[in-house]
């Protein structure tokens, strides 16, 4: 065979070798490439149609009513002399739309379409935050898989370690029996946490990456805990910012609108027209104005219906401000104590735990402690790890929650 043929399918070969260990390793996913997708969203995408929607209303609201044509035809016969002939007329009608009531009912069409596109900026707040507190679970599933993983070996050198010492007579028989059952509690935890991070993995790829594998991976800075800026600024923030507060104050708005649209159809309409008239020996033409008399009805129900929905509109203004607040000092105060929880377990608790184990192992390899005093160190220290990790994940949502609410860079 050719030395050239040679290297071209030698060059095949590892182009192949290349793309199959490409293919079986896990996609590394980084939040940028959500955020990215984020307008996929379904809920989004009916959010988007309900601004169409506003918009069409709004149209709707523009147009001029449509004149009326009226056309009709007969045969006359005179009373006397019996003379006949073809009559017909002729009208041209148009309403015409008192000033109050298309002013108004134009304002609250507008107000009701820029409602509806601040309520898709502060949807896509909402879903931001969902999506965003997922990513934030994946990333504690794997870390916390690992920190299982890296005690399920050194569980695993335990072991070994104690059948050498029970073989050997220095250690009782009934330790490495002990060890295996930790390592079996150990692994089936390994087995729950995995089943999370399936159900996880899978939520988010259900709501925004279905072409993502099963098993991606997700970049995240899980480190990086920043210091929480002052609540009372944030509070101003949200006050001046918030797209759901806008929406409640433009609703208020269009209540208001509607309201005023309500008592201005008290005024009586109006109709103008025009009209030709053939007769029997005469061609008519003239001009036609018809009122509409309120004797009957003076629009009471519409206007008790528009004044209670602007009173809605301002409660429910009212009720989302103070959620609002609520809801922002608390995830402050969540993020501010999971940030001294971390800092505290990573600095004193872990080390500490860390140290004891590492003492337990050298004293129980010499005989000077048993097994149990070995196994207590080392569930303490799986403990200690889960709970600074669950500490590190309450930060991260606490502070997805608090840059959902204050507008943060991933949620504009």
């Amino acid at each position: 065979m050719p030395t050239g043929m040679i290297l071209r399918l030698l060059a095949g070969l590892l182009a192949l070798a290349a793309g199959a260990a490409l293919a079986g390793a896990d996609e590394i996913l980084r939040w940028e490439e959500i955020e990215a997708r984020l307008d996929q969203h379904p809920a989004l995408a009916a959010a988007r149609a309900n601004v169409s929607a506003a918009d069409g209303e709004l149209r709707a609201a523009r147009q001029l009513p449509n004149p009326e044509l009226e056309l009709g035809g007969g045969r006359a016969e005179a009373n006397a002399g019996g003379e006949t002939d073809e009559i017909w007329d002729l009208a041209l009608t148009l309403p015409l739309r008192p000033w109050g009531p298309y002013r108004h009912a134009l304002a609250s069409a507008n107000a009701a379409r820029d409602a509806r596109k601040q309520e898709h900026l502060s949807l896509r707040r909402e879903v931001a935050r969902q999506l965003r507190s997922q990513f934030w679970r994946i990333a504690h599933d794997q870390l916390r898989l690992g920190s299982l993983a890296r005690s399920q070996d050194q569980f695993e050198q335990l072991v070994r370690l104690a059948r050498l010492r029970s073989e050997a007579g220095e250690a009782r028989p009934l330790d490495p029996l002990r060890l295996e059952i930790e390592l079996e509690k150990l692994s089936a935890e390994i087995r729950s946490v995995h089943s999370e991070a399936r159900l996880n993995r899978k939520a988010l790829r259900s709501w925004i990456a279905p072409d993502l594998p099963e098993a991606f991976q997700v970049e995240t800075d899980w480190d990086h805990l920043p210091e929480l800026p002052p609540l009372a600024g944030l509070q101003a923030r949200v006050t001046s910012t918030h797209p759901g507060l806008k929406a409640a104050e433009l609703e208020f708005e269009q209540a208001g609108a509607e309201l005023r649209a309500e008592r201005a159809e008290r005024l009586p309409g109006l109709h103008l027209g025009g009209f030709v008239a053939q007769e029997l020996d005469a061609r008519n033409t003239g001009l036609t104005l018809s009122v509409e008399l309120p004797l009957w009805n003076w629009n009471g129900g519409g206007i008790a219906r528009a004044r209670a929905e602007r009173e809605v509109a301002l409660h429910r203004r009212s009720s989302f401000s103070r959620e609002l607040e609520q809801n922002l000092a608390e995830a402050h105060t969540r993020a501010q104590l999971a940030r001294e929880t971390r800092e505290s377990y990573r600095r004193v608790i872990l080390p500490k735990s860390i140290e004891a184990v590492r003492a337990l192992d050298r004293m129980y390899q010499v005989g000077e402690v048993g097994i149990l005093d070995l196994l207590v160190a080392r569930r303490d220290l799986i403990e200690t790890e889960m709970e600074m990790l669950a500490a590190n994940l309450a930060f991260h949502l606490a502070m997805t929650d608090l840059n959902a609410l204050i507008g943060g860079v991933n949620h504009e």
